[in-house]
């Protein structure tokens, strides 16, 4: 009886440890300075041991234009976000995929899909389309950075 109850208890601290190691961010860095979320506009949040934020406000919180699309095709809702820059290159993420697409724009340049391990997605009950802020910022040309004591997730322009 006391070795289960021993193994019992192993069992529940580890769990509970592994639970707590991967911790949602709880502040975005950009170029040095704070980025504060709305709450109107979503929030940081963790899924698949990643940071993920809401499109539309680190987007334009970049100076970058964002569109939403939702169209119907055969019955089924497909929804997208284009996000777009100055010379005109736009990154589309379809909701649930585990790709980013880049359309060259001014200047060309290499396009294509960039694979990630874990899909985009959109919180139905705040209504936002999330993505994993590491592979969108690398795709723009940032490099990322994470503080574990701070839980602090900073980007910077790549030079």
């Amino acid at each position: 009886m006391k070795k289960k109850l021993l193994a019992l208890l192993l069992t529940c601290g580890l769990a509970f440890s592994a639970t707590t190691a991967f911790a949602a961010a709880e502040q975005i860095i950009i170029n040095g300075q704070v980025a504060e979320i709305p709450a109107e506009m979503g929030s940081i949040k963790e899924r698949d041991d990643r940071t993920f934020v809401p499109v539309r406000f680190v987007m334009e919180y970049l100076k970058y234009r964002v569109n939403y699309t939702s169209t119907t095709v055969n019955d089924v809702l497909q929804e997208s976000v284009t996000i777009t820059d100055d010379n005109n290159t736009s990154y589309l993420m379809i909701r649930d995929s585990k790709q980013l697409y880049v359309l060259p724009g001014i200047g060309g340049g290499v396009g294509g899909p960039i694979n990630m391990d874990t899909a985009s997605f959109i919180d139905d009950t705040e209504d936002r389309f999330y993505i994993p802020i590491r592979f969108l910022a690398e795709a723009i040309g940032y490099t990322v950075g994470w503080d574990e004591a701070t839980q602090t997730v900073t980007l910077n322009k790549a030079e």
